[in-house]
């Protein structure tokens, strides 16, 4: 009786998620423009429209999330610095699991909200220490949450609701991308 070959498996690296440079177009500039009246004035805003128009992928570019997915998986490791794009951009990127609460949502966007401050806090000063200094007065840098609620049905009700809550006090503006629900 022959015995089964042994293949070994070796780790090849993630291809990056965007596979072609990103074209800068006339719906992009407004977005940027949106965006950033957004961020400035800590606005409520959302962004909608029919699907496959590049609202999801103006946002990610925007927030520079291919190098925070980058940075949320290596943040630990020895000698890993936060990149430039995740300083200068100073928003945080966030797609909800379909399944999730309200309640889950405000804590989850405020969890990796302050994260992401700390992050940039410790990046601009070696000596600062967010998680240990609690009595220091440590500058809030987040600046902007995009909340990608791709498709609004999938979500239970309510969840929209939360993403847009302002008595939340969150020191920083908040951005709904989604798509215009069909109506039957």
């Amino acid at each position: 009786m022959a015995m089964a070959e042994q293949i070994e498996v070796t780790r090849r690296p993630r291809p990056p998620r965007r596979l072609v440079d990103f074209q800068v177009t006339k719906q992009h500039r407004r977005f940027l423009e949106f965006a950033d009246a957004v961020r400035r004035h800590r606005y409520i805003g959302a962004c909608y429209g029919a699907p496959g128009l590049g609202k999801t992928l103006s946002a990610r570019t925007y927030a520079a999330a291919d190098d925070y997915d980058q940075w949320a998986s290596d943040r630990y490791s020895r000698g890993t610095v936060l990149p430039d794009s995740l300083i200068a951009s100073r928003t945080l990127f966030y797609t909800p699991l379909v399944h999730i609460t309200g309640r889950r949502l405000n804590l989850e966007v405020d969890l990796f909200a302050q994260s992401l401050s700390a992050d940039i806090n410790r990046a601009l000063d070696p000596q600062c220490h967010p998680d240990i200094d609690l009595d220091v007065d440590i500058p809030y840098l987040t600046e902007l949450v995009i909340i990608d609620l791709s498709r609004p049905s999938d979500y239970p009700e309510g969840v929209q609701r939360a993403a847009l809550n302002r008595s939340l006090g969150w020191s920083f503006g908040v951005l709904q991308v989604s798509i215009i629900p069909r109506v039957r």
